[in-house]
C-alpha cells in the first residue's frame, strides 16, 4: 500500500495486514496522472527490508508489503496523498515484491493505472517502480547497536511505530445510506478510552502494558461543515449522530450543510450514497474522502494519529483489518469495541506481525497478536515475548544470551510481565548463527496478563527471524516448559529448574552448547549474561 504523509508529497508502500471482502465494480473514478508520481525524500524515520517467507504450498505469510496473509495470490495497495487505499490489479507476474517495506519504501505507478469506485486500481500490466534510495546511515547504527545490546530511540522506525510516545486516536461510526453502526458515539467512546465507565480497552490496556511508555489518547476536538443529500429512510437523531442541521429543509433527498462535531474522540460520518451492499472497501475510502471535506484537511492522520472505522454491521465478511505500520484499522460494526481485537489490530499498526504455533496462524493465544475474542474487557493480556521485545518496553530488565567466546548463558530468576516493577529479569533474547532469535519469558498469569489463554504459568520461547528489532515478522511459539522441562535449539539448550506460583516466578538456566558437560552458568558468573 502507498501512503503519502498529509504534510508533503511522497508516497510510501504498506504492508496489508488482512483483509475480507472486495466488491465489484466498473465505474472509473480517476487516472493516475502526473501529479501522483512523485519523488521520496527520505529522514531519520526509516524502516528496514525483509525477505521473502513463503510456506510450501505458495502462501504467503505477509512479510512482503502488498501481499495478503494466508492467501495464494500477492496484493499489493496503493494509498493516494489523501488516505485513500486501492488494490491493485494486472500486476505483471513477473513482479518482485522483494524490497517492498510496509510504511516506507516509495513507488511510483504509471499514469495509465485507472483507479474505480470499488477501491481498485488497474495497472495493466505495468510494473510499479521501486524508488531507489541510499542505505541510511541510522540503519547501519541500528544494526550495530542490536549488536551491542542497546536500541536508541533514534534508530528506531517511523513515527506510527513508536513505542514510547503519546498518540491520538479518532473513532468514526458510520451511517450509510442503508444502515449505520449499531452503537452510539458515547458507547464506542467508552468501549475505546474508558471515560470512566469501560474498565478494559486499548487505551487502558495499552498503557498497563508498556508501563506508562505508550499513550493513548483522544483526538482533539474539531468541527467541520457537511454538505451532503438527506436520504430517505435513516434518521440521524436515532442515530445518534452528532451532526446538527443547519440551513436545511425538511423533505428528504435534499441538500442540505450540517455541523459535524468531532467530540470526545469520536465522530459519526455520513455516507447517503454508500450502502453496506457494496462493500468494506467502498465504504472505507468514503470515509476517508468524506472525514477530508468535512473537516477540511488533506488526510485523516491531520485529525488524530490513528483512525478506527466501525462499519455497520455485514458490510464486511470479516472480523477487522489494519494495515503494518499504519494509521488505520477497520472493523466490523460491534467488534469494534471488544478488547482484544482493539489490542490486536493497533499491534498490526505498530508493526507486528501474528502470532503463530504449529505453523498456524493466530494459534499461539499466549497474547493479543493471536486469536481475537468476543468480549469487551477481557481476556486481560499483553503481547508474548517476540513482540515484548520489539517494543522495547522491558529493555532494563531483558538480557542477551549470544554465541560468544567465552559463551554467555542465563542463571536465574524470570518474573512475569505483570511484576515488572519489582523484577530483575523479565526477558531473555538468544541469538545464535542460525537466522532465527529466540525469546524466552515466564508467562505469568496475573494482573495484567491474567487473561492469557496460552502457556499460562509456563516459561514459553518463542522463535522470530533475526534482523532489525522494529522491523515486521510473524513469530512461532516453540516451546511451553514446565518444572524439570528443556527445549533444545541450535546452539543452546533451555532448561526450567523451579516454577513458584506464589510468587509468580521460575527459576531458568540457558546454557549453549559449549557448557554442555563441560561445567556449568556459574562457572562463567551471572554476568557473562548481557544486560540491555
Amino acid at each position: 500500500v502507498l501512503e503519502n504523509d498529509p504534510d508533503d508529497d511522497n508516497f510510501t508502500v504498506r504492508d496489508f495486514a488482512f483483509r475480507v471482502g472486495d466488491g465489484a465494480a466498473d465505474v472509473v473514478v480517476g487516472e493516475a496522472g502526473d501529479d501522483d508520481i512523485v519523488d521520496l525524500d527520505f529522514d531519520d524515520d526509516v524502516d528496514f527490508d525483509f525477505d521473502v517467507d513463503l510456506n510450501d504450498d505458495t502462501v504467503a505469510k505477509g512479510r512482503i508489503a502488498g501481499m495478503y496473509l494466508g492467501r495464494r495470490f500477492p496484493s499489493a495497495h496503493i494509498e493516494l496523498k489523501d488516505g485513500k487505499i486501492y488494490r491493485l490489479l494486472n500486476l505483471p507476474p513477473d513482479f518482485d515484491y522483494d524490497g517492498f517495506v510496509s510504511g516506507v519504501t516509495a513507488i511510483t505507478v504509471s499514469n495509465e493505472t485507472q483507479f474505480f469506485s470499488n477501491s481498485t486500481a488497474d495497472l495493466k500490466g505495468t510494473y510499479p517502480l521501486l524508488l531507489e534510495r541510499k542505505r541510511h546511515h541510522h540503519e547501519r547504527m541500528a544494526e550495530q547497536y542490536e549488536k551491542e545490546g542497546a536500541f536508541p530511540e533514534k534508530t528506531r522506525q517511523r513515527n506510527l511505530a513508536d513505542f514510547n510516545a503519546t498518540k491520538s486516536i479518532v473513532v468514526v461510526r458510520v451511517i450509510a445510506s442503508d444502515g449505520a453502526t449499531s452503537f452510539n458515539e458515547s458507547y464506542l467512546g467508552d468501549s475505546v478510552f474508558g471515560n470512566g465507565v469501560d474498565d478494559a480497552n486499548v487505551v487502558s490496556q495499552m498503557k498497563a502494558c508498556s508501563y506508562d511508555k505508550l499513550i493513548f489518547q483522544k483526538a482533539p476536538d474539531k468541527v467541520g461543515l457537511d454538505n451532503r443529500t438527506t436520504v430517505i429512510g435513516v434518521d440521524d437523531a436515532t442515530n445518534n449522530t452528532t451532526t446538527v442541521a443547519a440551513n436545511t429543509t425538511n423533505s428528504a433527498n435534499d441538500t442540505r450543510t450540517e455541523i459535524v462535531k468531532l467530540a470526545n474522540g469520536v465522530v459519526t460520518i455520513t455516507l447517503p450514497t454508500t450502502s453496506i451492499a457494496q462493500g468494506d472497501a467502498t465504504m472505507r475510502n468514503e470515509i476517508t474522502r468524506r472525514l477530508n471535506s468535512v473537516f477540511n484537511v488533506r488526510h485523516p492522520r491531520q485529525l488524530a494519529d490513528f483512525a478506527m472505522y466501525c462499519l455497520p454491521e455485514n458490510t464486511m465478511s470479516g472480523i477487522a483489518y489494519a494495515y503494518m505500520n499504519s494509521w488505520l484499522s477497520v472493523y466490523s460494526d460491534r467488534w469494534c469495541t471488544y478488547l482484544s481485537i482493539q489490542m490486536h489490530e493497533f499491534g498490526h499498526s505498530l508493526n507486528f506481525g501474528h502470532s503463530n504455533e504449529e505453523g498456524i496462524s493466530y494459534q499461539d493465544e499466549s497474547g493479543y497478536m493471536g486469536f481475537s475474542y468476543p468480549n469487551d474487557d477481557v481476556p486481560l493480556m499483553c503481547y508474548n515475548a517476540a513482540k515484548s521485545w520489539q517494543t522495547g518496553w522491558y529493555d532494563d530488565k531483558s538480557i542477551v544470551i549470544r554465541v560468544d567466546d567465552p559463551p554467555s548463558c542465563f542463571n536465574g530468576t524470570l518474573h512475569g510481565i505483570a511484576d515488572y516493577p519489582i523484577a530483575t529479569t523479565v526477558l531473555l533474547k538468544i541469538e545464535n548463527e542460525s537466522g532465527i532469535d529466540q525469546f524466552v519469558n515466564y508467562n505469568a498469569k496475573k494482573g495484567i496478563n491474567m487473561g492469557t489463554q496460552d502457556g499460562a504459568n509456563l516459561v514459553t520461547v518463542v522463535s522470530r527471524p533475526a534482523g532489525i528489532r522494529d522491523s515486521y515478522a510473524e513469530s512461532e511459539l516453540v516451546a511451553k516448559l514446565g518444572v524439570g522441562e528443556n527445549y533444545t535449539l541450535p546452539g543452546f539448550v533451555v532448561m526450567v529448574e523451579d516454577v513458584d506460583l506464589n510468587d509468580g516466578v521460575a527459576r531458568v538456566i540457558v546454557l549453549p552448547d559449549a557448557l554442555m558437560g563441560n561445567g556449568t552458568c556459574d562457572d562463567y558468573g551471572d554476568d557473562t549474561s548481557q544486560k540491555i
